[in-house]
């Protein structure tokens, strides 16, 4: 049913180098970043900074902890020696 001056034209799928091109465009920022060495790099060290970052947390985080267990100790102790030299002095 076509007009005049007008063909039919039935509904195909697109060419694939199409199709490819638009997949390419979809996934533009990956494949930018992918090609991109300069990017590529920044976001490697942005990444080293980060898994850095962490690591010297946990390391204070264990540092603080180990202060805490020494602290405990210690006020144990010293209260375990008043009442021991309190004992000894009644």
């Amino acid at each position: 049913m076509s007009k005049e001056g007008y063909r039919d034209i039935l509904p195909t799928a697109p060419p694939q180098e199409e199709v490819q091109q638009v997949q390419y465009i979809n996934s533009y920022p990956n494949n930018y970043i992918y090609h991109n060495p300069t990017e590529l790099l920044r976001l490697q060290k942005e990444q080293l900074d980060k898994e850095v970052a962490l690591q010297i947390q946990r390391m204070e985080n264990e540092i603080q902890e180990e202060k805490q267990k020494k602290s405990i100790w210690k006020r144990l102790c010293l209260c375990i020696s008043c009442i021991f030299c309190c004992c000894i002095t009644l």
